[in-house]
């Protein structure tokens, strides 16, 4: 078995943006599977995972340019995955490694196909995609949707129920802490909210 190293993640990051042949690579990734990774698009001050670009937030108090964000991408959670399996004769190299978060890392196919590796990394649904889906597979209950219509159906003493209403969606804000993703907040994080606000009025009625 060939051996197995430790590589920085910001070696992996900077070998795929930085490098001609990292670009070269992309673009013949791209005419393989007629889809654009989404990491070519990564931002190297935000951190995220190279298949389904869940941000990884990680903390730096270096400013100094080039060291600042090597810094960031190397102490962030995401791990470093081989593409043509280690267990199967990849090398520890930084063309052969992409960052993923551990879900994805989890679920990358263990195959000596290269070509099939990038269609699933492609291919695969945004973090937010498949957080909203895991949140519709857990709709709301009969009580939490009763609970919603009569608070935001009731007339007598609408001013003060707005106002309580109101004070809710702000707790609820700061419980759930709402992800921003390319300047909006994301489905799942407002599909998360309404689950938060739909308990707390089971709890005031």
């Amino acid at each position: 078995m060939v051996e197995r190293k430790q590589v920085l993640k910001s070696k992996v990051f900077d070998y795929w943006m930085n490098t001609d042949k990292g670009q070269k690579r992309v673009i013949s990734i791209i005419q393989k599977t007629g889809v654009s990774p989404s990491f070519i698009c990564a931002d190297q001050d935000f951190p995220e995972c190279f298949a389904c670009a869940s941000p990884m937030q990680s903390f730096s108090t270096r400013k100094d340019g080039m060291k600042y964000w090597r810094d960031l991408w190397n102490k962030t959670k995401l791990e470093v995955a081989h593409i043509i399996p280690h267990s199967r004769g990849g090398e520890s190299i930084p063309s052969n490694l992409v960052l993923l978060c551990r879900d994805c890392h989890r679920d990358n196919p263990d195959s000596l196909n290269e070509t099939f590796f990038w269609r699933w990394l492609c291919n695969r649904p945004s973090w937010t995609t498949r957080r909203l889906q895991a949140l519709q597979e857990v709709p709301l209950s009969k009580d939490q949707m009763n609970n919603l219509m009569q608070a935001l159906g009731s007339i007598e003493g609408i001013e003060e129920r707005l106002k309580e209403i109101g004070n809710l969606v702000e707790e609820s804000w700061t419980a759930v802490d709402p992800v921003l993703v390319q300047g909006k907040y994301s489905a799942g994080s407002i599909a998360e909210m309404i689950h938060y606000m739909a308990d707390n009025l089971i709890k005031q009625t």
